[in-house]
């Protein structure tokens, strides 16, 4: 579907879509790499392994942004495995704590900025579970009833746990420093060398351009296509 979606756009020639295990990408020597909602399925016993492989597709001062869901503290267990989650959403899954800094760090990498995402997730949950609440017929002639009710409970309940700090949801970005220990910048007001090894585009007065707006709080892109990639490999009887 992904590679369809590329070719009808004219967009072959700029981006790939490939469905594999992260381990089996060949290539390396990438100026960036974003891994998005994978460490929770990867397992605390894997972890060092995971950072490891990533680290080694990096070029020098190549970044990683790591972003997924975390728990507020290492008091609990990572794994329940008598939930509801565990049993009918993702078997399983691991949440990890703080520790992912200091993994990434026993890596190579450099961490540069960690960051707490709980409330905007809990806000783009409401709009999730308001728009599967929309399409609730197409959801249910898409993936059976069984299948919809789930996603609407877990969607609910994973509302309710950002909310009340529960769970949490971080993002990461480490560096793979260069010989001379150089990071890569997070682009902010200094000198034009740090500015050119962070890679990003600079207009002709020498600054880096503003990242473009971020619309918050509408929802109504997600349409049932986003239904199809989140709920058509679960079922439930």
């Amino acid at each position: 579907m992904g590679s369809a979606g590329h070719r009808r756009r004219g967009l072959s020639d700029l981006a790939q879509v490939r469905h594999l295990d992260y381990r089996n990408v060949t290539e390396t020597g990438f100026d960036a790499v974003s891994s998005i909602g994978l460490t929770e399925h990867i397992g605390k016993t894997q972890l060092p392994g995971y950072f490891g492989f990533l680290y080694s597709k990096l070029r020098p001062e190549g970044r990683l942004l790591n972003h997924c869901i975390t728990r507020p503290d290492n008091t609990g267990p990572a794994r329940v495995t008598d939930g509801f989650i565990y049993r009918y959403v993702f078997p399983d899954g691991e949440l990890e704590a703080g520790y992912l800094v200091s993994l990434m760090h026993d890596a190579g990498f450099e961490v540069r900025h960690s960051e707490n995402l709980r409330e905007h997730y809990a806000r783009t949950l409401a709009g999730w579970c308001a728009n599967l609440e929309a399409h609730w017929d197409e959801a249910v002639a898409e993936v059976g009833d069984g299948t919809a009710r789930v996603w609407r409970l877990y969607m609910a309940g994973s509302r309710l746990g950002f909310e009340r700090n529960q769970i949490q949801l971080h993002q990461v970005l480490g560096v793979r420093l260069g010989e001379a220990g150089s990071p890569a910048c997070r682009c902010g007001p200094t000198g034009s060398r740090q500015r050119q090894a962070c890679g990003r585009p600079q207009s002709r007065t020498g600054r880096a351009p503003a990242r473009p707006p971020v619309a918050s709080g509408n929802h109504e892109r997600q349409s049932s296509a986003w239904l199809r990639l989140s709920l058509g490999s679960h079922t439930v009887s």
